[in-house]
């Protein structure tokens, strides 16, 4: 659950759930904003290494679009992309309902410290769509 609740908050505050690609023309694609340099890094540096999951990985792909399309459009694969970007954390989820700590997971591991996201934006985007 805790998961799903982190999927979600993150594509309210990435993209309002709405936006496939990234305002001002930034790299960032789908729901989640994931940039093409972090799914590349995933395959490099994480899936590589972990053969069975990047072959069920590879399966959510669809072999008609080009990776970036199916970043912004195939939302399966770019939750699954944006979920293993969590996943390879050393640091476990934030529980389920902690919409605070998920707020700063979110921040720590994701948005970074370096872009112009904050804790209470999303904190708040989650717990109005959520009800957390």
């Amino acid at each position: 659950m805790a998961a799903e609740e982190l999927v979600l908050g993150t594509a309210l505050v990435e993209s309002a759930a709405m936006y496939l690609t990234q305002s001002g023309g930034g790299p960032a694609l789908g729901l989640w904003q994931v940039e093409p340099k972090t799914d590349d890094d995933l395959y490099i540096n994480f899936l590589s290494y972990r053969q069975q999951l990047g072959a069920r990985f590879m399966e959510l792909r669809s072999p008609a679009l080009r990776m970036n399309e199916n970043l912004s459009t195939n939302l399966i694969y770019g939750s699954a992309v944006y979920r293993l970007c969590y996943y390879r954390q050393p640091q476990a989820l934030p529980v389920a309902g902690d919409v605070e700590s998920h707020a700063a997971f979110w921040k720590q591991h994701y948005n970074t410290p370096f872009r112009p996201g904050t804790v209470s934006k999303y904190a708040y985007k989650a717990q109005k769509v959520l009800k957390l």
